[in-house]
């Protein structure tokens, strides 16, 4: 089968849950399947990335990415005035449309696969794009990552700005409306977590055709890849590794450190919390009562955060928001980390009964804790005899590279 990919991210290097997503999904169908990788560039991808991406695929076709505080303006207010999403407004670039109807024009393409909710619009051009006569209309698949309208939701959940909250409930219904919609227009709809699904069923109306689920595939890696690191005896580092510039990573680290940092540190005051990420977000660095600044590192991006990996107790990674829909699809399986992870989020329930109490976990953080999780991730423990709450766990390949 001939597949045109479509990524709104280059898939390459895995330092993002959605890179990670598309890049392994990529390299399984390109073992049976003639794939042809369509891709929005940044001015941080490099030649070598592509290239690297060159070697699963029958060719590899990018569009650069340009996005300015001028041109979300201009997003924003011809969302305001045509009543569509403003992210999806904002992920209209004219070159990649026109680039998507050139491939799609040649006929060769079976199927279209649109990775990740964004690049759906282009995907669904190949209802109406020219083809060679006798050509066949390419099949479409749709890879769903997020229950997208529930991230703005979830944004004007906690914004106090009166007019900052109006726009990200204004956009979370217009973003509802779309994803039902586009969803619909599909031939096959893949999902990340059946709570995805079940989210975005919800916002369909009563006695409309129901929103397709194909499947349910966790994101996934090949761990065979990843030697496991070693971990230095005593250590006393907590770190989270996750992309802050995603809203419910950043809220759940601000949670983190203002609600649950300042009890370990009454057990441990020589503990240090590391957050390794892009863009982290403002007032994460705000004066903690009684501690000293080292108790609290802000790194940024890293390409390479195998050194903290080594150096901590317990690696906290990427869970998102307490009680984000689909947020398995951000854990890290620290297997390979050879660590202690807490699966757990505010409000799970105990196996044993009844709901965990915020931050009963701050209780068991304890200097040179963190033992190897091994198997598959998806039993794995926290200590003997009590199963980590989550379905899935995701193991980083190819070297543990950093986030962005």
């Amino acid at each position: 089968m001939r597949i045109l990919f479509l990524t709104q991210v280059l898939p390459y290097p895995l330092d993002a849950g959605p890179k990670i997503r598309a890049c392994y999904t990529l390299r399984h169908l390109a073992q049976q399947h003639q794939v042809t990788l369509l891709s929005f560039v940044r001015p941080t991808d490099t030649p070598a990335q592509v290239e690297h991406l060159a070697q699963f695929c029958q060719a590899v076709h990018t569009v650069p990415m340009r996005r300015s505080q001028v041109r979300d303006a201009l997003h924003l207010i011809e969302s305001l005035i045509t009543g569509q999403s403003f992210i999806i407004r904002r992920d209209r670039v004219p070159a990649m449309a026109r680039r998507v109807d050139e491939l799609l024009a040649t006929g060769e393409f079976d199927m279209v696969h649109a990775d990740q909710l964004w690049m759906a619009q282009y995907a669904l051009r190949a209802r109406t794009a020219s083809r060679k006569p006798g050509s066949p209309i390419p099949r479409l698949v749709l890879d769903e990552h997020n229950a997208c309208y529930l991230i703005a939701r979830r944004l004007a959940a906690e914004e106090r700005n009166p007019l900052k909250r109006a726009l990200a409930m204004l956009e979370s219904r217009k973003m509802a409306r779309y994803e039902v919609e586009t969803c619909r227009r599909f031939d096959r709809v893949v999902w990340v977590t059946e709570q995805d699904h079940q989210a975005v069923e919800q916002q369909a109306s009563d006695g409309e055709p129901r929103v397709p689920r194909s499947a349910v595939i966790p994101i996934c890696g090949d761990p065979t890849t990843t030697p496991m690191i070693g971990r230095k005896p005593g250590a006393q580092r907590v770190t989270f590794l996750g992309g802050l510039h995603y809203p419910p990573n950043a809220q759940g680290v601000l949670w983190f450190v203002r609600h649950v940092w300042p009890l370990i540190l009454q057990q441990i005051p020589d503990a240090v919390l590391t957050v390794i990420g892009k863009n982290p977000p403002e007032g994460i660095q705000y004066p903690i009562p009684n501690t000293q600044q080292p108790n609290l590192e802000i790194t940024g991006y890293l390409p390479d955060p195998t050194p903290y990996l080594a150096d901590r107790c317990l690696h906290r990674a990427a869970a998102g928001r307490r009680g984000d829909a689909g947020q398995d699809r951000g854990r890290l399986d620290v297997g390979a980390a050879g660590g202690q992870h807490d699966h757990r989020r505010r409000g799970d329930r105990d196996p044993a009964g009844g709901e965990h109490p915020d931050c009963r976990h701050a209780g068991r953080i304890r200097p040179g804790c963190g033992a190897p999780v091994t198997g598959s991730g998806s039993g794995a423990t926290d200590r003997p005899g009590r199963p980590a709450v989550g379905r899935t766990a995701l193991r980083l390949a190819d070297g543990l590279p950093g986030v962005g």
